[in-house]
């Protein structure tokens, strides 16, 4: 069926990135589509519940043809009609909560497609794909829906199924591991007490100028009491011989 990659899970259709981030409305239509448009059988075939050949809910006929000289975004056959889903410019009739985001201009809340091939009654293959330009769609990001994914969308609750399949972003910010680690490292030694000075001269440090320890002038102020004690023993022996 599927030439290019087929998406089976739901862990698949998240890693792909269809539909995401908002205002993209990918999500949404492709659940929309599951719901109203597709059943899976035992044999695995998709049938058809609605009739794209009639336009009803925007779908027009899909025009595979070669783009920008990367050659057709869908497998070339003569065989197989296809059909597109999901320009909201002129999709009135889709659900509000697939068109809420669409802002009528030239941006990425109208660039998701949903393109499908019919084949007796029931859906060929069924693939989600994007615009690059105005024009031309994105082959690196056009994907097949599997039946198995179908079956897995189709039991689940709206809310539920675009909680699910939504990316995980990390919304704290990104941090540079080797500068936290010197930083973190230029910290402590900023507080670390240094380990060579006892703990007195550390306070010292700090004090106050005029309250500071001084060696030199502790040297001084003994000799000057040193001399003077001697002086007043001289004076008192002299004074005793002359007596």
């Amino acid at each position: 069926m599927c030439r290019i990659r087929t998406l089976s899970s739901l862990a698949e259709l998240r890693s792909s990135g269809f539909g995401q981030p908002a205002p993209r409305h990918g999500l949404r239509l492709l659940y929309w589509f599951v719901e109203n448009c597709v059943e899976v059988n035992q044999q695995n075939q998709m049938i058809l519940l609605c009739i794209p050949s009639t336009g009803d809910f925007g779908f027009r006929i899909f025009h595979n043809r070669e783009e920008g000289g990367k050659g057709h975004l869908l497998p070339d056959s003569s065989n197989l009609l296809y059909y597109e889903l999901g320009n909201l410019s002129g999709a009135g009739s889709l659900p509000e909560y697939v068109r809420e985001k669409y802002t009528g201009f030239q941006d990425k809340s109208n660039t998701d497609r949903i393109v499908v091939s019919l084949e007796s009654g029931t859906f060929h293959s069924i693939y989600v794909t994007r615009h690059e330009t105005r024009i031309n769609f994105d082959h690196r990001h056009t994907f097949c829906i599997g039946p198995e994914l179908v079956r897995t969308i189709k039991k689940m609750q709206r809310e539920d199924f675009l909680r699910a399949a939504k990316r995980r972003r990390n919304t704290g910010p990104r941090c540079n591991t080797k500068l936290l680690t010197e930083q973190k490292s230029e910290f402590l030694a900023a507080h670390r007490a240094p380990s060579h000075q006892p703990y007195s001269q550390d306070l010292q440090l700090h004090a106050a100028p005029h309250l500071r320890h001084h060696p030199h002038k502790d040297t001084r102020n003994i000799s000057i009491f040193c001399f003077s004690l001697l002086f007043l023993l001289t004076s008192a022996l002299l004074l005793g011989f002359i007596q």
